[in-house]
This record gives structure tokens, C-alpha cells and sequence, in this order.
């Protein structure tokens, strides 16, 4: 009686959504491993950094320290929607900018590699003489030895969604990509993220499903976690619903947001590192949370989170 239930709800869960998809985050559970690091690539042409960034992947052995790809990486969004995958049933992914799209119980090494300009561990930064190509990167990366061919997405039972969260910078990196499968599979996804339509191919548009900045009335975040509560709300919105055309989805959004007003962007100003990390060392010992929220709430200064956490880093020394 267990495996019937059990069957009976895997194949429930197909009929509604057969996979995840969610970007990796550059907060991780273990450091990298010597060699693994963007930092310690030589500076060269795009090809010849792939080839070598992907020769050390070829050349790194797992270990008893590494761990499956959902336990190797921090962060509110992406624990947000593996926590969707869980309550669903269905496959996990993770896209990673240094290893390809990975299952989540595949077990890799811990690296540092993104493709988000300006972040210290940027792949962008290793490049000389020619502009970065996320497509041309994304392709090294995906046939290396830890990574899932994107192709492989719409195999298996059942004809359920395919649901991802994107960021710009993921977006330009696998857009191509997925624009590239069989219209069969294409159909399937449902695609979360603000600001998407340039960063994606003209196929794959209405895909994208549309919430905005509205999503942030009902369910307020940062723009950092904007495509998984997007992601999540969806997951709700058709947790009864077998897959249907990405139209009937687009259409039960608008009808989920009906009256909904995006709220008013805050007016906040700007101030310097080094004023920052001051106020933050006069807030004491403070979760790094509470602090963002003191920053932005009490004295209305605007701070990326990425750059916020830098220096929070900084002001705990």
C-alpha cells in the first residue's frame, strides 16, 4: 500500500511539474578547493580559460569533504525553491556557471566561479583581449563531468512543466540553450524572473511568466530572490493543475493578480564603504539580516546585497 501511494504521487506530481531549475549561489557550505577558483585561472581568450577551467574539473577527484549540489549552496532563494522541488516530488537542478546543470544528489567538489560581472570570482575578470560570450561559456561547461545535458530536461514520465528561476546573468548564459530544445520540451517551460525579455531569445518570451514588481504586494523580498518567490507562488497557483498550454499559466497569473499594484520604489540614498561598515560596527553583534534591515529601514540607504554583505564581512573584523 506505501509504494502505491507513492507511485500515485509521482506520477500526480508529473502530470503538474516534471523539474525545477534554479541558479547556483556564491554562498556555499565549504570553501573551494585549490585550482577550483576563478581567482586562480590565468588571464587569456575566453576559449583558452574554458579549456582550462574545464581540464581542472576533468582532473579534480571527489573526496569525503564534497557534498550533493543541494547541500553545497547557501542562500534564501535557492533554498526557497528547493524547498518547492521537495514539496512537489520532482527532479532538482541547479545551473552552475562552473559546473554545468547539475541533479541534486549528484555529488561535486566545492568551487567559486560565476558568471555575475563585477563579483570578484567573475569569470569575466580572466578574460583578455575578447568580450565575455555566456552561451560559448555555458556550452565548455555543460558536457563536463559533473554536469546533466540541458537536452536531457524533457526526458523521463509524464509531460509536467518545467519550472526556472533566472537571473539576468543565467538567462544570457542558458537562453540559447534552451531555446535550442525541441519545441516538445520547450513548450513545457515556465520561465521567473524581472526584467528578463532582452537577456532572452524571442521563443522563449512567453515563457516567462508575468509578475513584476507586483509580486512584491503579496509576497515582499529582495530582487535577488524576485524568481524563486515568483517560482513559489506559481507552484501554488497550479498545485491542482495538470500542465496545460504556457498561455492557460500566463492567463491564471494575471487572474492571481488581479487589482494587485506593485508597490512604490523606495527613494533611498547612497553612501560610501566606508560609512557603511561605520554604522554597521555602532550596530554591534547583529545578524547580518537585521542589519541590511536597520540600513535600509532606519536610515533609508541603498545597498546591493551582495556589496552589503562584503562589507558587513568587513565590519566583523
Amino acid at each position: 500500500m506505501v509504494h502505491k501511494i507513492l507511485k500515485d504521487k509521482e506520477i500526480s506530481g508529473s502530470r503538474r511539474v516534471h523539474a525545477v531549475l534554479v541558479p547556483c549561489s556564491s554562498r556555499k557550505v565549504s570553501p573551494a578547493r585549490p585550482g577550483l577558483s576563478a581567482l586562480e585561472l590565468p588571464s587569456a581568450s575566453q576559449a583558452d580559460v574554458a579549456a582550462e577551467w574545464r581540464h581542472r574539473l576533468e582532473e579534480a577527484r571527489l573526496g569525503p569533504a564534497d557534498c550533493q549540489a543541494e547541500g553545497l549552496y547557501r542562500g534564501r532563494g535557492f533554498g526557497r525553491v528547493a524547498k518547492v522541488a521537495n514539496d512537489l516530488g520532482c527532479q532538482f537542478f541547479v545551473i552552475s556557471a562552473g559546473l554545468g546543470l547539475l541533479a541534486g544528489k549528484e555529488l561535486v567538489p566545492a568551487y567559486d566561479l560565476t558568471v555575475t560581472k563585477g563579483a570578484p570570482q567573475a569569470v569575466q575578470g580572466r578574460l583578455r583581449d575578447d568580450q565575455f560570450d555566456p552561451a560559448r561559456w555555458w556550452e565548455s561547461v555543460e558536457g563536463g563531468p559533473f554536469g546533466t545535458p540541458l537536452s536531457s530536461l524533457g526526458e523521463g514520465p509524464g509531460r509536467g512543466r518545467i519550472l526556472i528561476a533566472l537571473t539576468r546573468p543565467y538567462a544570457e548564459l542558458i537562453g540559447p540553450a534552451l531555446a535550442a530544445l525541441p519545441p516538445t520540451t520547450r513548450d513545457r517551460l515556465r520561465l521567473f524572473g524581472e526584467g528578463l525579455e532582452s537577456a532572452l531569445p524571442r521563443t522563449l518570451r512567453a515563457a516567462l511568466m508575468p509578475y513584476g514588481r507586483r509580486l512584491d504586494a503579496i509576497d515582499p523580498g529582495t530582487r535577488l530572490d524576485a524568481p524563486a518567490r515568483a517560482l513559489g507562488h506559481f507552484s501554488r497557483l497550479i498545485a491542482d493543475v495538470a500542465a496545460g498550454s504556457c498561455q492557460a499559466d500566463r492567463q491564471r497569473v494575471e487572474e492571481a493578480l488581479v487589482g494587485v499594484k506593485a508597490p512604490a520604489a523606495a527613494m533611498r540614498t547612497r553612501l560610501d564603504d566606508a560609512s557603511i561598515v561605520a554604522h554597521l560596527r555602532g550596530l554591534g553583534a547583529i545578524p547580518m539580516s537585521k542589519a541590511l534591515q536597520s540600513l535600509r529601514r532606519d536610515l533609508g540607504v541603498a545597498c546591493e546585497q551582495r556589496r552589503f554583505r562584503h562589507l558587513y564581512e568587513m565590519a566583523s573584523r
